[in-house]
């Protein structure tokens, strides 16, 4: 999977290593569900680019964004892994681990 990273020529081949990493996360951590969000700077957004879970989780979180100031209190400039609910208060969202 790693090497398939320094073929990223364009935002297809993006999009296919992000899906990839969202599986092999899934795999070896045995998540049911695994989310890659992007932080657009353009937009100041985080932009939902590849998920893996239930059908219907991926249908509603892939393409979606969010404001960056509603991520601020999870991220911390840090990857994270969330462990417990969250609630995102004016998004009305919830995670479940």
């Amino acid at each position: 999977m790693f090497e398939s990273t320094a073929l990223v020529r364009d935002e297809a081949d993006l999009q296919v290593v992000l899906e990839e990493v969202c599986h092999a996360i899934g795999e070896l951590l045995g998540y049911r569900a695994v989310v890659v969000n992007v932080y657009r700077p353009a937009f100041d957004d985080m932009h939902t680019s590849a998920a893996v879970g239930s059908e219907e989780s991926v249908r509603e979180l892939v393409g979606k964004s969010s404001p960056r100031e509603t991520w601020v209190p999870l991220l911390d400039g840090q990857p994270t892994i969330v462990h417990e609910a969250y609630a995102w208060e004016r998004e009305q969202v919830w995670i479940e681990p």
